[in-house]
């Protein structure tokens, strides 16, 4: 009999590594849109609400040139402490991260966005001496009936988040 922990130890590894963002811990892209598209397939088979949500750090590449990517870490933690077990959230871009909220209707999203945007507000992240307080701009969506893909539903969250951006910035915008 072969003792194959050290090798199921590895492959585990490798899975978290294909899936995870190194740096904050959560989904990567690939594979937040991988388990959205299931999501989606669910919320039309079963006529069940499902909310998107996609938020932003406002003004990062002053925040990010200063202060490193220290600051998306404890972003990541802050906004983890605010979701159900399963929500599911992943860094999608840079400084973009997505919440997908099953079960979760278009306005009880938007309550959600609305709170993580005032606990991100009022939250000081310490580097060193310096304290530190950004805001983050949201753009919520729910799937609709002629939505087929993530895809679809991920353009409208993102145009809400641009109208909340292009409205002065830490916002919830909703489409």
């Amino acid at each position: 009999i072969n003792d194959i922990s050290a090798r199921k130890k590895m492959e585990e590894e490798l899975q978290r590594l294909a899936t995870t963002d190194t740096l904050t811990g959560i989904l990567n892209r690939r594979q937040f849109f991988v388990l959205g598209e299931q999501e989606v397939e669910r919320s039309r088979r079963y006529g069940r609400s499902l909310a998107l949500l996609i938020y932003d750090i406002d003004h990062f590449k002053k925040v990010n040139d200063t202060f490193g990517h220290i600051v998306l870490q404890e972003l990541a933690k802050i906004v983890h402490a605010q979701l159900r077990k399963n929500d599911i959230e992943g860094r999608v871009g840079g400084e973009e991260f997505g919440i997908l909220l099953p079960e979760t209707s278009i306005s009880e999203a938007v309550v959600l966005a609305e709170r993580i945007r005032e606990v991100i507000e009022s939250f000081a992240i310490n580097i060193g001496e310096t304290s530190l307080h950004i805001t983050a701009s949201f753009g919520v969506t729910g799937v609709e009936e002629a939505d087929v893909s993530l895809d679809s539903v991920y353009k409208r969250a993102d145009s809400a988040l641009y109208e909340a951006k292009n409205a002065g910035r830490n916002r919830v915008g909703r489409k």
